[in-house]
């Protein structure tokens, strides 16, 4: 008899606990071990209830305590978007995304699409966690032109781990090669080939309202950082970071961490070299060639520069049917992928009586 009262006496304390403590008491006090059913119960309570903010804790919760086993429940509360102001659904969804981030959830791309534009970072994180079931998604991210570096990226490491079908089709379609051919006789002066590379910025400033958990954010980069987690590997990483903001305090995400790549088309041919199971070298194909030419009359210059070109065609040629031969281009991509190569004149011959032929037709490429 004593035993039965002792239990009801449990009952309603914990009763009324649920009711009345705030949600990060209750997250402190539960031992998982011991009272896991009692944790979903509030979870449950709190995911049902009005206000976004008990909704947040729930999420959190659930991300806390490690219970993977609900959840599809932050699915369901991140795809109710209705009634919600600017911040709290900042707040929100980045507790929400970060549970299902830190559970290692597998989450379906079609329930992580309809968030990509807001949250890319996170949502292309949980597509790292399965790669090979999302290569579809990943490859319509890749198709984007206007993405950021790291983004781009992040896509392509991901698809060349998984060689993914299409894959090499996209490298192809978007290469673009490039021969700078420095004209010279035997009193030319020096030269060197140079440029510069510049891009700004873009920050999102965001404030996680009171009554909040402590929400974290994400930014991905390609620098190996202090506390940077790799997410997508490869001879460039990319990685993570993960920042806990407490409510009242304003966050400052950078979109793409000030990280550019240098030459993306370098960086394409490594990822057809990985595909091949080859080096660059093994390819033939620079991104970015510089070759000098001796001027020796207009019909050999016109053969010099022919040439280049053939020599190019040739290797990239050569590239597409060891691509096909291996399964990693189709017929039709294979006759689909058409080079891409500018080649740039420039005229440093110190006489310059007879002018250079018009190649125009060959170089693709106003002379300089």
């Amino acid at each position: 008899m004593k035993s039965c009262f002792a239990l009801l006496v449990f009952v309603l304390l914990t009763g009324t606990a649920f009711g009345q403590d705030r949600p990060e008491q209750i997250s402190n006090e539960f031992q998982p071990h011991t009272q896991t059913e009692q944790i979903k119960n509030e979870i449950y309570r709190l995911a049902n209830s009005s206000s976004i903010s008990e909704r947040a804790w729930a999420a959190y919760l659930i991300g806390k305590h490690n219970l993977k086993e609900i959840a599809p429940l932050l699915l369901e509360l991140l795809a109710d978007r209705e009634n919600r102001n600017h911040y709290e659904e900042f707040a929100f969804s980045n507790v929400a995304l970060d549970a299902l981030v830190q559970l290692n959830a597998t989450v379906p791309a079609e329930a992580l699409v309809p968030i990509y534009t807001h949250y890319p970072h996170q949502v292309l994180i949980l597509l790292a966690l399965s790669p090979a079931e999302n290569q579809k998604v990943l490859l319509d991210i890749a198709k984007t032109q206007a993405v950021p570096d790291i983004f781009w990226l992040m896509t392509h490491n991901l698809l060349s781990e998984s060689k993914a079908k299409g894959f090499a089709a996209l490298i192809l379609r978007d290469l673009h090669l490039e021969t700078s051919v420095s004209v010279q006789d035997d009193e030319s002066p020096g030269y060197g080939f140079g440029g510069s590379i510049g891009s700004g910025n873009h920050h999102n400033f965001k404030k996680i309202p009171e009554g909040f958990p402590p929400t974290a954010i994400y930014a991905l980069t390609g620098n190996a950082e202090r506390g940077a987690t790799v997410i997508a590997p490869g001879k460039r990483p990319v990685f993570y970071l993960r920042q806990i903001l407490e409510p009242g305090t304003t966050s400052r995400v950078s979109v793409d961490r000030a990280f550019y790549l240098q030459d993306k088309d370098e960086a394409a041919l490594e990822y057809l070299a990985a595909l091949l199971d080859t080096t660059q070298d093994d390819l033939n194909l620079v991104a970015r060639d510089f070759q000098k030419l001796i001027w020796k009359g207009k019909e050999k210059y016109k053969t010099d520069i022919e040439a280049i070109r053939k020599n190019v065609e040739t290797d990239f040629s050569n590239l597409k049917y060891r691509l096909m031969e291996k399964g990693l281009l189709t017929e039709d991509e294979f006759e689909a992928g058409k080079l891409n190569l500018a080649i740039k004149i420039y005229d440093r011959r110190a006489v310059k009586k007879i002018p250079l032929p018009d190649l125009s037709g060959i170089t693709k490429a106003e002379e300089n």
